[in-house]
């Protein structure tokens, strides 16, 4: 104050001696008060802001493991339809020619062979019976060929087409083998038509060049 002209400092004196200590008093709280709100509007504003980007961070959280877990439903369901027959849940053919190619690669000939199966006029069930009793019975005889066969590799061809591959073995098991697999399960003469009899057509292929191409040898 000591820099402050005499006319100044008497303009400052006057000043004060004129407010009374309620003024005084009403001033220093205004002021408390307005940055005490101030204060807390900044940190409601900080807060909000938080809250803002932690939504924001949870949200983009929760769409990229929506896109992960739809990919690796997508990508599961493409490899079981690549893999698995949709009718009978037997391989795909594709799948069973690429699991026999790498047996057959360390095999010597004559070590095994290839037996088609297939159903004699199944086309009757399909358009008397409809098609998904039609699937429903090719489901069922899949069950009934791998309950039978345990050892066998087995898929759906196409249709009513079935093959097994298996380790080579005399004409009179093989021909065994076939009535036992022809012998149907008490569920699947349930599923047929009331005096109709399924039968089957059998071929076999023994394997003598573990080389030739799978499709030829089922040809």
């Amino acid at each position: 104050s000591s820099t402050l002209p005499k006319e100044g400092r008497s303009a400052l004196q006057k000043a004060v001696g004129s407010m009374d200590t309620q003024d005084i008093f009403y001033g220093a709280y205004s002021t408390i008060y307005e940055s005490v709100f101030r204060a807390r509007e900044e940190s409601i504003t900080r807060h909000s802001r938080i809250m803002f980007l932690l939504a924001c961070m949870f949200f983009l959280i929760g769409i990229i493991a929506l896109v992960i877990f739809t990919s690796i439903i997508l990508y599961h369901r493409k490899v079981r339809l690549t893999e698995f027959d949709e009718v009978t849940g037997l391989p795909t053919y594709l799948k069973f020619k690429h699991d026999v190619s790498e047996i057959l690669k360390r095999s010597n000939g004559g070590e095994y062979m290839i037996v088609t199966l297939d159903v004699d006029n199944f086309k009757y069930i399909n358009d008397g019976y409809g098609f998904s009793n039609g699937n429903a019975l090719l489901k069922e005889l899949a069950a009934h060929f791998t309950k039978e066969c345990p050892d066998d590799m087995i898929c759906r061809f196409y249709a009513d087409n079935f093959i097994f591959f298996s380790r080579n073995e005399y004409l009179i098991l093989l021909e065994e083998r076939i009535f036992r697999i022809s012998q149907l399960s008490p569920a699947i003469k349930k599923m047929l038509p009331q005096g109709y009899h399924l039968t089957f057509s059998a071929g076999v292929y023994y394997i003598d060049d573990p080389e030739n191409n799978i499709t030829k040898m089922i040809d």
